[in-house]
């Protein structure tokens, strides 16, 4: 798997245009094709929103996966961010646990609110 700078090219044919052009993010391939996009997402109220969507495909390339997003949150702190938000797909049973892995704790056991986004658990890291 293969890593570079997400183009909006890429954004359009994963079907993740609606991303919009705040986002800081790489594309993943197996040869040609694209099976992820991953990186940051700033929103208008100051939220940096970390993000992944995967096909099967890179979901099977755990490894890779987890260094690069090390890579991509060691980069974010040098960059200044402190505080990332992330959310879980319920319908994905490994999220969870990866976002745990990532430093990540859930907003519910931090005693934030809100602790879901559109049915999605939500995680927080901050910079210690």
């Amino acid at each position: 798997m293969e890593f570079a700078p997400t183009v909006v090219a890429d954004l359009a044919a994963t079907g993740q245009d609606r991303l919009g052009c705040r986002i800081r993010a790489v594309t993943a391939r197996v040869g040609d094709e694209i099976v992820g996009i991953g990186g940051f997402s700033f929103l208008d109220d100051g939220t940096v929103l970390a993000f992944c969507h995967l096909t099967d495909a890179a979901r099977r390339r755990k490894v890779a996966l987890h260094k690069a997003a090390i890579a991509a949150l060691a980069r974010a702190k040098a960059s200044g961010f402190r505080r990332i938000v992330a959310t879980a797909d319920p319908e994905q049973p490994a999220a969870e646990r990866w976002l745990e892995r990532l430093g990540f704790v859930s907003a519910r056991a931090l005693g934030l609110e809100p602790t879901h986004i559109n049915g999605h658990s939500v995680f927080i890291l901050h910079d210690r």
